[in-house]
């Protein structure tokens, strides 16, 4: 398939957690874990002319996956069921349920045929953060969306088929 690039178009995404009811997840929008690049320079010569530069790089994972819902009161609306797995996993001195509750996971995208373009499994996630997004009195706006954002303690993307 060398050059042919249009197997990797994503046409749908299916999001799910093993656990707390989690599973289907009506996602708009999913950011998948990545990989930043780092680089530091560790020695370089001054002057005009640079004789030598010693370079260490390499790559951080960036172990997060971000998942933008449509904010509804609907109890079987992913927003409520991702808000009440946050709450679960916040301390109770800060007004959650401290019952830390770790769940496991895929992430899978498709083609326009229905076939699988990556898959993203992963061990031991969390929510630790919730976004609301902006919203301006003088705006109107028919839907507000909300960013939760999980950590995943780990987790293996797959080779592309």
């Amino acid at each position: 398939m060398a050059g042919n690039t249009t197997h990797r178009i994503v046409s749908a995404f299916d999001l799910s957690f093993d656990g707390g009811g989690l599973s289907n997840l009506e996602a708009t929008e999913v950011t998948p874990p990545e990989f930043a690049g780092t680089a530091v320079c560790l020695q370089s010569s001054s002057g005009t002319v640079t004789n030598t530069v010693a370079m260490q790089g390499g790559y951080t994972p960036i172990k997060e996956l971000k998942v933008k819902v449509p904010v509804s009161s609907d109890a079987n609306s992913a927003y409520m069921r991702l808000h009440d797995w946050l709450e679960k996993c916040r301390p109770k001195a800060r007004g959650g349920g401290g019952d830390f509750q770790k769940y496991t996971g895929a992430f899978k995208t498709y083609n326009w045929k229905g076939d699988e373009v990556e898959i993203y499994t992963f061990k031991d996630a969390w929510p630790f953060k919730f976004e609301l997004e902006e919203v301006k009195a003088d705006e109107e706006k028919d839907i507000i969306y909300g960013t939760f954002t999980c950590y995943l303690e780990e987790y293996v993307r797959e080779k592309d088929k």
